[in-house]
């Protein structure tokens, strides 16, 4: 299957510029990061999860945000909440079509 990420903001500004001009991205995001201190040494390092990947995005247009906006709201556990038309007009939905991805862990 194909991957797809769906990202929300304010309808203008410098990346939407960028997405203009080159829709091809990369993207990162990492999460469940620890401090660790090895007692024994008195070193340390950061445990975490990430993954980093390419593709290409685009901005919506108007009639086709609602559907991600939905998703937006139900991945945060609230798909009982309305999606208003203002809303949508007022918010611009990016689509990032993934093309490649890979993930990386520092564990113990």
């Amino acid at each position: 299957g194909v991957l797809v990420l769906y990202f929300h903001g304010a309808l203008e500004g410098t990346k939407y510029d960028l997405i203009e001009k080159d829709p091809h991205v990369s993207f990162e995001m990492d999460c469940s990061h620890e401090l660790y201190i090895d007692e024994s040494d008195g070193m340390c390092t950061m445990l975490y999860r990430s993954v980093i990947g390419e593709g290409t995005i685009e901005l919506l247009p108007e009639e086709e945000r609602y559907v991600p906006l939905k998703l937006i709201l139900a991945h945060y556990g609230r798909e009982d909440l309305p999606v208003p038309a203002p809303m949508v007009s007022q918010t611009m939905v990016m689509k990032l079509t993934v093309d490649s991805i890979t993930g990386k862990q520092r564990k113990l």
